[in-house]
């Protein structure tokens, strides 16, 4: 295990001198500091994740909440900061994803927990 943790505390360091992480933390150091200002994204940023989970949601709710949250939106820092944000998610997800096919374990349980919808 210690061949493991040490490569995982390389792989942090490397995420943490990305392009991406070192851009999104920058942006999130400005947002931050600007009064009100994160607290109004990260109402969008809930919205919007709730829509996105809602099976009834239609393309006009997530027009709805682009109108409600079109003040931060035209912001250039804050579109900047969002999509700095997209980038180290999907960096991120792609990390999951080849951990995840990489090591085989039996998760097949959990479909009869989705079955459940827990």
């Amino acid at each position: 295990m210690p061949g493991i943790r040490e490569k995982t505390e390389e792989l942090i360091d490397l995420i943490k001198h990305s392009k991406e992480y070192r851009s999104y933390n920058e942006l999130r150091a400005f947002i931050t500091h600007e009064s009100g200002l994160k607290d109004r994204i990260d109402s969008f940023r809930r919205d919007v994740l709730i829509l996105q989970n809602d099976p009834n949601s239609d393309p006009e709710s997530f027009s709805r909440i682009r109108k409600d949250y079109e003040d931060i939106l035209e912001n250039p820092q804050v579109m900047e900061y969002l999509s700095a944000e997209e980038s180290v998610v999907e960096m991120m997800r792609e990390i999951y994803e080849k951990l995840g096919s990489a090591v085989n374990l039996d998760l097949s349980f959990l479909e009869e927990v989705k079955e459940l919808n827990i």
